[in-house]
């Protein structure tokens, strides 16, 4: 993966105006909503609904979104359509294991340090 892209720096320079505290804010939210919302995700796969499974990957695109994550909100868009189309759940699990290991990398790729726009770092 282009680390380069896992987070869209100027998108997040642009949606923080330049402030690190609202961004470090925004990623601290991030990291307690994103567990239950991969939760949620897994919860719906299991019981086979594909409305909730939809809603659960609808919120991980959102959240995304809102922290400039691109990689993730095209995994969670790419979910939330094929949930939308109810492909088969077994063509769906690969999907959803994907969105969760791009949770993973997002918030891994914060805690690292490696978010920055501008002449500093986030």
């Amino acid at each position: 993966m282009d680390e380069e892209t896992l987070i869209d720096q100027q998108l997040v320079y642009n949606i923080t105006d330049g402030s690190r505290e609202l961004f470090d804010q925004m990623m601290e939210l991030f990291e307690e909503i994103s567990p239950e919302q991969i939760t949620r995700i897994f919860d719906s796969y299991g019981s086979g609904d594909y409305q909730s499974l939809r809603a659960a990957a609808h919120d991980v695109k959102s959240s995304a979104s809102s922290i400039g994550a691109v990689i993730l909100y095209e995994s969670a868009l790419k979910l939330e359509q094929s949930a939308k189309m109810k492909l088969e759940l077994k063509e769906i699990l690969p999907m959803i294991k994907d969105v969760e290991e791009k949770v993973k990398e997002t918030i891994s790729y914060y805690r690292d340090g490696k978010i920055s726009f501008g002449n500093g770092s986030v």
